[in-house]
C-alpha cells in the first residue's frame, strides 16, 4: 500500500488479505445462522451471533485500517453491507419460540419452488396449522401463559420431524407453518399432519393449569402450487379454513375448487359491504298460522339479496359470510328495523287484519355485544311506537348454547323491555330439558327436519309429540317449522301443538301482499279442509 498526494492507495495484496479475512467471517455467520434455523437451536444463538460479532471486529480491528491502510470509505462500505446481512439474518428468527420466522420461511419456500420448476421430482409439501380455542387460553391465563405454550407446542412439531429435511416456522399468532422438502407424494403429507396433531393433542402444564389443544391443518402439494410463496400461502391458507369449517382437529388437502371458493366468497364480502341498506336488500314475510283458527297471528321477517352481478344469493350462502365478516350486525339491525317499521305501516294501514306480531332474527354476533343490542332493540321499539309483544325475537338453540349463562341474562334483559322471544330450530342443539326451563322464551319453533320426517317415521313422531308436550307443559308456544301437507297439520293438531308455518299456508310473500294475504303466483289456498275441522 503506498500513500499519494491525494490520499491512500490500496494494493492488490492488501485488499486480498482484507477481502479474504472478512469473506471468511461473513460465510461462518451465515453457516452458523442456516444451521441455526434449520435446526431449531434457539439456545446457541447468542454464541453464534458472538462469534459473527468477534469475526466481524477482528476484520475491522486489525491492522487492517492501519498496516494496510483501508480507505474509509471502503469501511464504510463494508459495515453498511456486513450490518445489512446481520439485520436480515437476526430477523429470521421468531423471538418467542426460537422457530423460523414468516421471512424466512417465505425465503425457503421460494427457493423451493424455483428448485420444483428445474426438475419437477424434486416435490414438497406445506402445512399451514391453526391451534383452535388459543385465544381462550390466552384471554384466561394471560399472555405471558400464552406464549409459554406456543413454545411448548413449537418443541412438540419440531420433535415430529426430521430437522435435516423440514423446516418450522412460527407464521404470526397460533399459525405454524412446515415446510417438508422431498415429500410430494399424496399421502405422506397427511400422515405427518396426524402425527403433529397427535403429538400436539397431548395435555400441557402452563402456570400450574393443566389444558389442551388441537390443531386445524391445511395441506398443499407442489404439485398444485403456482406462481410465488404468497401464493401457495394464501392456498394453504384456504385449506386450513375448510378443515376448520369441518370442526376442531381437522386435515384438509388443498383443491382447486377451493379456491375458486374463496375467491366467490371474498366477492360476496366486498359486494354485500356496498348492498346493506341498499335496495339489493329486501325483506319477504312468512305467515305463522294458529292451528285453531288458521289465522296468520304473526309473521317472520327473511332477508333475501338480489344482487345486479350474482342474481339471487341464497342466504344459506351470505348469512354465514356475514357472520364470519362481522356484517352480519349492520345486514341485522338493518332487518330489524325495517321489519318493525313495516309492522307499524300495517297497523296504521289495517289494524284488524295486520298481524299482530312480527318475527326476526338473532344472530350469535349480535348476542356478543349484549349492551350495544340492547340500546338498539330499545331504539327500534320506541321508533316504531311498538306494543310489548309486538316484536318477537327468534335465537337458534345452537346459539343459546354456546354460552348459556350470558343468553340467559341478555334474554331476561330483553324481556324486559317487552320483547317476545322464540327459541328457533329447537331439536338441533344441545339443550337439556333443565336449560329450556330456564329460559325466558314464550315460544319454541321445532326444527323443519323433524317435520318432513312426520310421514315415515315412527320415532320422529314420538320425538315431536313429545316436544310439543313439554314446551306447552312449560307455559311456552310450540310451532312446527316446515310444514308442507294436510296429514303433518292433521297430526299436530292431534297432539296439540299451537302454530305451524310452511309452504302449505303461504311462501315468504313481499309486504304489501300481507294485509291483503293475496295468493302469489302457484301459491295454494289452504284445504278447506283443515280450516273447517279447526273449528
Amino acid at each position: 500500500m503506498q500513500q499519494s498526494g491525494s490520499g491512500t492507495r490500496v494494493t492488490p495484496w492488501g485488499l486480498g488479505v482484507w477481502g479474504i479475512t472478512v469473506l471468511l467471517g461473513g460465510a461462518a455467520l451465515m453457516v452458523a445462522l442456516e444451521r441455526m434455523v434449520r435446526h431449531g437451536a434457539a439456545g446457541r444463538r447468542g454464541l453464534f451471533i458472538a462469534l459473527g460479532a468477534m469475526l466481524y471486529g477482528i476484520g475491522l480491528t486489525l491492522p487492517l485500517r492501519g498496516f494496510l491502510r483501508v480507505p474509509r470509505q471502503v469501511l464504510q462500505g463494508l459495515h453498511f453491507r456486513v450490518s445489512q446481512r446481520r439485520a436480515a439474518f437476526s430477523t429470521g428468527i421468531d423471538g418467542v419460540t426460537g422457530l423460523a420466522d414468516r421471512s424466512w420461511f417465505v425465503h425457503r419456500l421460494n427457493l423451493a419452488l424455483g428448485r420444483l420448476s428445474a426438475c419437477r421430482e424434486d416435490g414438497f409439501s406445506v402445512l399451514l396449522l391453526d391451534l383452535d380455542r388459543f385465544k381462550l387460553v390466552n384471554d384466561a391465563l394471560g399472555h405471558s401463559a400464552g406464549d409459554d405454550l406456543l413454545r411448548q407446542v413449537a418443541a412438540r412439531i419440531r420433535a415430529a420431524l426430521r430437522p435435516d429435511r423440514h423446516l418450522v416456522a412460527r407464521l404470526g399468532g397460533d399459525e405454524f407453518a412446515v415446510l417438508l422438502e422431498g415429500v410430494g407424494e399424496p399421502g405422506v403429507a397427511e400422515r405427518i399432519a396426524v402425527r403433529i396433531q397427535g403429538a400436539i393433542g397431548a395435555p400441557y402444564r402452563v402456570r400450574g393449569h393443566e389444558t389442551r389443544l388441537t390443531a386445524s391443518v391445511g395441506i398443499m402439494r407442489s404439485e398444485q402450487c403456482i406462481a410465488c410463496a404468497d401464493s401457495v400461502l394464501r392456498d394453504v391458507d384456504t385449506a386450513m379454513y375448510e378443515a376448520k369449517r369441518a370442526g376442531p382437529g381437522r386435515v384438509a388437502t388443498f383443491a382447486p375448487h377451493m379456491r375458486r371458493k374463496a375467491s366467490r366468497e371474498f366477492g360476496i364480502e366486498t359486494e354485500l359491504r356496498k348492498a346493506i341498506g341498499t335496495a339489493q336488500i329486501s325483506l319477504l314475510y312468512q305467515p305463522i298460522m294458529t292451528l285453531d283458527r288458521l289465522t296468520a297471528d304473526s309473521v317472520e321477517a327473511l332477508v333475501r339479496w338480489n344482487h345486479p352481478r350474482f342474481g339471487v344469493v341464497d342466504p344459506e350462502e351470505f348469512i354465514p359470510i356475514a357472520e364470519q365478516s362481522g356484517l352480519v350486525i349492520p345486514l341485522d339491525e338493518w332487518v330489524q328495523r325495517q321489519a318493525c317499521l313495516q309492522w307499524r305501516a300495517w297497523q296504521d294501514r289495517d289494524a284488524e287484519r295486520a298481524p299482530r306480531s312480527v318475527s326476526v332474527n338473532v344472530s350469535r354476533v349480535q348476542m356478543a355485544y349484549p349492551d350495544a343490542f340492547l340500546a338498539h332493540i330499545r331504539a327500534v321499539i320506541e321508533a316504531a311506537r311498538m306494543p310489548p309483544g309486538a316484536l318477537r325475537l327468534e335465537v337458534t338453540e345452537r346459539d343459546v348454547m354456546r354460552d348459556p349463562e350470558a343468553a340467559v341474562d341478555l334474554l331476561r334483559e330483553l324481556r324486559k323491555l317487552g320483547v317476545g322471544l322464540a327459541m328457533d330450530d329447537f331439536g338441533t342443539g344441545m339443550s337439556s330439558l333443565a336449560c329450556l326451563r330456564r329460559y325466558p322464551f314464550d315460544v319454541v319453533k321445532i326444527d323443519r327436519d323433524f317435520i318432513a320426517d312426520l310421514d315415515a317415521a315412527a320415532d320422529v313422531r314420538a320425538v315431536v309429540h313429545a316436544s310439543v308436550m313439554l314446551i306447552e307443559s312449560l307455559g311456552m308456544r310450540s310451532v312446527a317449522e316446515g310444514v308442507e301437507n294436510a296429514a303433518q297439520v292433521e297430526f299436530l293438531r292431534s297432539i296439540g301443538c299451537h302454530s305451524v308455518q310452511g309452504y302449505l299456508f303461504g311462501r315468504p310473500a313481499p309486504a304489501d301482499r300481507i294485509v291483503a294475504r293475496e295468493p302469489l303466483p302457484g301459491e295454494r289456498e289452504p284445504d278447506p279442509a283443515l280450516v273447517s275441522s279447526s273449528g
